[in-house]
């Protein structure tokens, strides 16, 4: 359980801790300095209990980490008080908490102390977070001596590795880079869904909406709302979002939920219909005709493919669940390419490409798009994101083959 109760945590700004004692005893004898209260956090309360996954949103300085830090025991509350029951885990600086001239067994013995575990439940696991992180020939090195991936990979596989009651996550989901970022980002969805209590600070609102099931919405130190349960939690996250725009609009903003729809309709920034937006490529699905249009659609697809590794993660959840092994795509792409080659990754066969070409670097077979029957495969991809609608109703009436548009292999929703 994780409990906060009317939590308030207060900053000095200018007291002695700045500038030394004796500086400080001079400028206070002269007038010239002042000790301000910065209260970073004020009276915040919420309740968490075992499975449940609070995501804290807030504009820069709503004092979300520093909320963070006080669940954790780094900042104690002036006011109130934050109860845990249970191990707690933070990853909120990976580098931090090792000595540099110790070798990596002895750091880990070390970290695994300051987490408050046992000498011999860490030395029971030390294998295994060595294996993990991939580090086991390093064993010996000084931590010194290890790259700054190297490091990451360290302290999150001594934080993950370690079962625990409650994650404190600040801005992470996981590190690395390559396979190893595939694997941390399942190992830390494995503690989360195997009942650890998460507190989760980010940006990322794909995350919040495909995980979250509470939410704490900070402003200056405020609480502005905490939802509940998933649906309240969903319907504030939309009103966060709608917030962001009209502080995009007018940056003295702040959140007033009662009339938060109102201000939205008059203030948010709308798209310049006159210039190609990046953040409104939607539009071009049903309009796009210039192949400028067009580039910019593809790239910004290709773009969040790169962002987003869940969505790849939703390509191979929807591949397992449909048992598919053998594909077609219908139309060609500027990132057609890229998708071939994740597909083929998972041992997926490209059998042929409808698409009036002479020649494609992604399979043998081409057939011309006057095809009025088409070779069987299990399923055909609309790799035409333009005309999207089209082809699929022209599909329906010349096969019974299923199809599926980018957007929906792509989908973290088939997660």
């Amino acid at each position: 359980m994780v409990e906060a109760k009317n939590v308030s945590i207060r900053y000095l700004a200018g007291d002695f801790t700045d500038i030394g004692l004796k500086e400080w005893t001079i400028q206070k004898f002269k007038r010239e300095r002042k000790v301000e209260s910065i209260w970073a956090v004020d009276n915040v309360s919420f309740k968490l209990e075992q499975g449940d996954f609070m995501g804290i949103v807030g504009v820069n300085g709503a004092g979300k980490s520093t909320l963070l830090k006080s669940v954790t025991g780094i900042l104690p509350p002036k006011k109130g008080e934050i109860i845990t029951e249970g191990n707690l885990v933070a990853l909120l600086e990976l580098g931090t908490g090792f000595d540099g001239d110790l070798n990596l067994r002895e750091n880990i013995l070390m970290r695994g102390a300051l987490l408050g575990y046992s000498r011999s439940f860490i030395e029971e696991r030390t294998d295994e977070i060595l294996e993990f992180a991939e580090l086991t020939e390093f064993q010996w090195y000084k931590y010194k001596q290890l790259s700054s991936g190297m490091r990451s990979r360290l302290a999150f596989s001594i934080c993950c590795m370690v079962n625990p009651d409650i994650l404190i996550l600040d801005e992470v989901l996981s590190v690395g880079d390559g396979s190893f970022r595939k694997k941390s980002n399942d190992k830390m969805m494995e503690v989360i869904k195997g009942g650890a209590i998460t507190l989760f600070v980010g940006h990322n609102v794909d995350t919040m909406r495909r995980l979250a099931n509470k939410l704490l919405w900070l402003d200056h130190g405020k609480q502005i709302a905490f939802a509940e349960n998933r649906k309240e939690a969903m319907e504030l996250l939309d009103k966060y979002n709608r917030f962001l725009k009209i502080r995009a609009a007018d940056p003295k903003a702040v959140p007033d939920l009662e009339r938060l729809d109102e201000i939205y309709k008059k203030t948010a920034i709308r798209p310049n219909p006159k210039k190609v937006d990046y953040t409104y490529f939607e539009k071009f699905k049903k309009n796009a005709q210039g192949k400028e249009q067009r580039f910019i659609l593809y790239m910004e697809f290709l773009k969040s493919l790169v962002l987003k590794p869940e969505k790849v993660d939703g390509m191979r959840a929807y591949l397992k669940k449909h048992d598919i092994t053998h594909i077609a795509f219908y139309g060609q792409t500027a990132l057609l390419n890229t998708i071939a080659s994740l597909l083929q990754s998972e041992n997926v066969k490209i059998d042929y490409i409808v698409e009036n070409i002479d020649k494609s670097n992604i399979c043998d077979t081409i057939y011309k798009r006057s095809l009025e029957e088409f070779p069987q495969t299990q399923l055909i991809i609309i790799a035409d994101m333009v005309h999207t609608d089209v082809i699929r109703q022209k599909l329906k009436k010349l096969t019974d083959i299923p199809s599926c548009s980018l957007d929906e292999l792509f989908s973290e929703d088939n997660i």
